[in-house]
């Protein structure tokens, strides 16, 4: 499921030449054990960015799925 965002939003950012990195009052007030620790396996393996790229930070990104009418919902009838 990671890998199925990753890469619509990856390609995005590269088409619009950004590069997201973490803002440093983030990285200041990250949980203990990731202090320090820089990008995780995950993000090394898909952090595949152009280094001319304009910086961005990015807050947060909301992701969703919408089924369209008629595929697979079932609504009760009601008597």
């Amino acid at each position: 499921m990671v890998k199925m965002g990753a890469i619509p939003i990856r390609e995005v950012f590269r088409k619009i030449g950004l590069r997201p990195v973490a803002k440093k009052e983030a990285l200041e007030v990250a949980p203990e054990p990731f202090k320090g620790m820089g990008l995780i396996e995950l993000e090394k393996k898909h952090s595949q960015w152009d280094g001319s790229a304009r910086e961005v930070h990015v807050d947060e990104v909301i992701m969703g799925n919408v089924l369209q009418a008629g595929q697979g919902r079932t609504l009760p009838v009601k008597p």
